[in-house]
């Protein structure tokens, strides 16, 4: 049966019940069933796509073929194992024909009677009988011959080699990480779904925000679905594996730009702190961050709130080794905003805390996975 489904992101008229004959689909309320379509590997003019393996089918029967041939080849060599050769005419022949043959399948039993000699058995024969391994070397092809072929493949795929079990054009350095075009495929896959994952995702939470029976008809998600206000986050892991305690210590610099006191003067500490809850593997990250940092309390604006004192200088030594202590400057008079900068002080001491601890963990998670 023919049918048509509505774009995800089309409302059609409600009298409308066939196009050309052929029905809409609903589902059991009424409703009409939305799909999103997504096309892969084609034209600008094209309505529907092609799959992106659709290139690389006819080299993999190829190289299953060839494969498969080698096989049937190297078993076939490996019918007859030795080659015996006598002097002593027919009765030698027929002697060394009892001895070497086998009593399976002889009068419907399958019973060896006549096993072969163990492993590091000697050939004791007198003059004129010689017994040679049967030489198949040079009978067959290299399986390394059909290289080409898996590399048409794997080109069709855009993945290297090594991603086929080829370890021979590895290194230390290809195992622990990616060339450049392949970790940027990988990348533009995963935007590529982010966005399809986003649209699905605000889709599905605006009908439900503004149906009668929606679940989230109540929640506080209906006001900004009518808005268009509904946001979602999207995360992949990481393509590449990174030290996770130089990610941890980059994040870190970031946030405070290397100072000693610990001062967040660098990117949002909300910001900072999610990177670094992401960075160790926290579930539930969200939920983490708005128990820390409550939307209704926190403010990023950092024009609201004095500006930390600066770091202090190295102090410099004098001749003997000692550091040369400065004249004191002038106290200015207090100006009664003593608070505001107790409240800051106490404020980086509590970001500096919150730091060593996530430093903390992520030495204990590294040496546990270690």
């Amino acid at each position: 049966q023919e049918a048509w489904y509505v774009a995800m992101d089309y409302t059609p008229p409600a009298n409308i019940k066939a196009i050309k004959g052929h029905p809409l689909v609903k589902d059991k309320t009424g409703q009409f069933v939305p799909v999103m379509h997504v096309k892969e590997g084609a034209l600008a003019k094209w309505h529907f796509g092609c799959p992106l393996v659709y290139s690389a089918l006819d080299w993999a029967r190829a190289y299953k073929h060839f494969l498969e041939d080698w096989c049937t080849i190297t078993r076939a060599l490996a019918r007859f194992a030795w080659t015996v050769e006598t002097q002593g005419g027919a009765p030698a022949i027929a002697n060394f024909k009892s001895i070497l043959n086998t009593t399976l399948g002889n009068d419907g039993t399958s019973i060896e009677t006549n096993p072969p000699p163990v492993v590091g058995s000697a050939f004791i024969t007198g003059p004129g009988n010689k017994l040679t391994p049967m030489k198949t070397s040079n009978s067959t092809s290299d399986p390394e011959q059909g290289r080409r072929v898996l590399l048409m493949v794997a080109s069709a795929l855009d993945l290297p080699e090594t991603f086929f079990g080829d370890a021979s054009t590895g290194s230390l350095a290809t195992a622990q990480s990616l060339d450049r075009p392949t970790e940027l495929k990988f990348m533009q896959r995963q935007e590529k779904w982010k966005e399809i994952f986003n649209k699905i995702g605000k889709y599905v939470l605006s009908q439900s925000a503004m149906a009668p029976g929606g679940k989230l008809k109540e929640s506080q998600f209906a006001e900004a679905a009518a808005k268009k206000e509904i946001e979602i986050r999207v995360d992949f892991p990481s393509v590449l594996e990174h030290d996770q305690l130089e990610a941890i210590n980059s994040i870190v610099a970031a946030m405070t730009l290397n100072n000693t006191q610990g001062q967040v003067v660098g990117i949002d500490e909300k910001v900072g702190v999610r990177e670094l809850l992401h960075e160790l593997g926290v579930e539930d990250i969200e939920t983490v961050i708005e128990a820390m940092y409550p939307d209704s309390e926190y403010d990023a604006d950092r024009t609201k709130e004095p500006e930390p004192p600066p770091t202090p200088a190295t102090p410099q030594l004098g001749p003997d080794g000692k550091p040369i202590t400065p004249a004191p400057a002038p106290q200015p008079a207090p100006q009664g905003k003593q608070p505001v900068k107790a409240k800051a002080k106490a404020k980086a001491d509590q970001t500096e805390a919150a730091i060593n601890a996530l430093k903390k963990a992520a030495n204990k998670l590294i040496e546990r996975r270690r």
